[in-house]
């Protein structure tokens, strides 16, 4: 096995990583959570929380901390609702999903950050939803690149 074959299986794990992190884990602690003083602000702390590591190991990893830290965001916006059913909690699935990814104009609920609150429409959280997904694609396609530029100077040297 070359040493160029680990990354692929290392960034799946990271990625699978970043997925059950927020399914399992936040999700929970969002649900069972009343809220709370800075809720949201800790919730996005929480979010980049397991990945920042890598970026203090090297400044470029910024982009692979940043889409980790995302993925994990949509986690929750996306599958909050179904989770909420999972556990057996009422909740119209329906309606969460009508109003979180298709736009509409209905206050969905104030983001906590402590000194101020924001009020979170439907159309701002579809938006949000939409741009994340397409943000957290050009930032990995774009660390894949560096990194595979990366590879081939070292390869080069190498030789």
């Amino acid at each position: 096995m070359k040493i160029g074959d680990e990354k692929p299986k290392i960034f799946s794990k990271l990625m699978a990583y970043s997925i059950l992190y927020r399914l399992i884990l936040i999700n929970y602690i969002d649900i069972v959570s009343s809220g709370g003083y800075a809720y949201h602000l800790w919730l996005v702390a929480m979010y980049f929380a397991p990945f920042v590591i890598f970026s203090l190991v090297d400044l470029k990893d910024w982009k692979l901390t940043v889409s980790l830290g995302l993925i994990s965001s949509l986690m929750n916006d996306i599958f909050y609702g179904l989770i909420v059913y999972l556990v057996g909690k009422s909740i119209d699935l329906f309606w969460y999903y009508k109003l979180w990814l298709i736009p509409h104009n209905e206050l969905l609920f104030d983001l906590n950050f402590g000194v101020f609150r924001i009020p979170v429409f439907s159309w701002m959280m579809a938006l949000s939803i939409y741009s994340r997904i397409v943000l957290v694609y050009m930032l990995i396609k774009k660390w894949k690149m560096e990194k595979s530029a990366i590879g081939l100077q070292k390869l080069k040297r190498s030789r």
